[in-house]
């Protein structure tokens, strides 16, 4: 046979198709003098339609005053707003445009924006802008001045980013089909997706996926829930303000046993007034020993029967009566007598006993005459504090 002659006609230049899919695979062929003359082999598309149309142009200016702002060059701004994808430049223009037309660019229906810049029908579908598009729109400054404003609504999409927002387009076959639909395939033929090499095949980069699912993450049984940016309502802010800020816990009673006269008489007498702080180390009980003088000057017990615990008088903030400690140190006027009952007007200063609030022990250590040191008879003095006082 290797010597036979053959003929141009009869060689064998491809293979057959079943010898590329298999015999299991049914296969047709439709050759080009089967098809009917008056049907072309590749049909022309009669109705190409790339834009959704021209949406409505009445604008609150005329368009005298528009061409009176184009006259003048230093009254006329050239914008670009630019952006990642999904970052709402577009929903930004729809803003724009309802100040500036008769129009409502949000579907109460949807509950979805118009895009009225994304004017094709595939930017629409996908809810992804693809060409840039300018509109000259009449804004006004602070000072109620007009301008005309030529923005251009950019797209967000890299060609090398990763995205994994964007819905996939492609279509998917039928498994099964009949003999006709079969004819109506590519060159007639008719493959199986099992023998074809999905490796090879090329993939666009917006039907790339670069991340799992939420089904692939957490299983078909979790229910998972994701929010986009343009699904947010406008009056509801991505950040939410915190209106209710209390630090402080509030006024207490200060009713105390002297009456105000006799205070502003013993702070006119300067060698009546004592300054000192109460300094010591961490859970030594300067708060505590704050209480029971408070309980001596003022109508109050600190002391709560139910929970077996002080007050802490001094600790105003929250965090400071929630974690028990003392972060601020504290300045307390009190009226104190001496053994010869004789009075003084007292300005104590309770000052937080951990390291890393030393910077309120030293700035109250700097303010006062002298200082008052609690040591726990237990743990005895500390040599932290010995650093501070000496």
């Amino acid at each position: 046979m290797e010597n036979q002659i053959i003929l141009a006609e009869d060689k064998k230049h491809y293979p057959t198709a079943e010898e590329v899919y298999g015999e299991d695979v049914e296969t047709r062929v439709m050759y080009e003098d089967e098809q009917p003359l008056e049907q072309p082999i590749i049909e022309p598309v009669w109705n190409i339609k790339f834009e959704v149309g021209v949406k409505d142009s009445c604008t609150h200016a005329s368009t005298q005053f528009l061409i009176g702002l184009m006259s003048n060059p230093a009254l006329v701004w050239n914008v670009a707003l630019v952006g990642h994808l999904r970052h709402g430049k577009t929903v930004f223009m729809d803003m724009l445009v309802e100040q500036t037309r008769h129009i409502s660019t949000f579907d109460v229906n949807n509950e979805k924006h118009m895009r009225y810049t994304d004017t094709r029908i595939d930017e629409q579908e996908r809810r992804i802008s693809i060409k840039a598009i300018p509109m000259s729109l009449v804004l006004e400054d602070s000072n109620s001045k007009s301008y005309l404003c030529n923005i251009t609504d950019t797209p967000g999409h890299g060609r090398h980013e990763e995205d994994e927002d964007l819905p996939d387009k492609r279509s998917e076959e039928p498994a099964e089909s009949d003999g006709e639909d079969a004819a109506a395939g590519a060159n007639g033929w008719i493959t199986a997706s099992n023998d074809v090499d999905m490796e090879n095949q090329i993939v666009l980069a917006e039907d790339k996926k670069h991340y799992p699912t939420a089904e692939e993450v957490y299983g078909e049984d979790v229910e998972t829930r994701v929010m986009y940016e343009d699904e947010q309502p406008l009056e509801q802010p991505i950040i939410e303000p915190v209106w209710n800020i209390k630090f402080e816990v509030g006024v207490k009673d200060s009713c105390t046993h002297a009456s105000t006269q006799f205070l502003i008489g013993l702070m006119s007498n300067p060698a009546l007034v004592w300054n000192f702080a109460l300094v010591g180390h961490l859970r030594h009980g300067k708060t505590v020993f704050m209480d029971m003088l408070v309980e001596q000057t003022r109508h109050i017990s600190t002391f709560d029967v139910n929970n077996e615990k002080h007050m802490r008088y001094t600790d105003t903030r929250i965090d400071e009566q929630e974690r028990r400690i003392s972060i601020k140190a504290i300045p307390m006027s009190l009226v104190l007598e001496d053994s010869n009952s004789k009075s003084y007007l007292c300005n104590i200063t309770d000052t937080p006993g951990h390291v890393n609030f030393s910077d309120e022990m030293t700035a109250a250590l700097r303010l006062a005459d002298g200082a008052a040191l609690i040591v726990d008879a237990a743990e005895g003095v500390m040599v932290i504090i010995l650093s501070f006082l000496l």
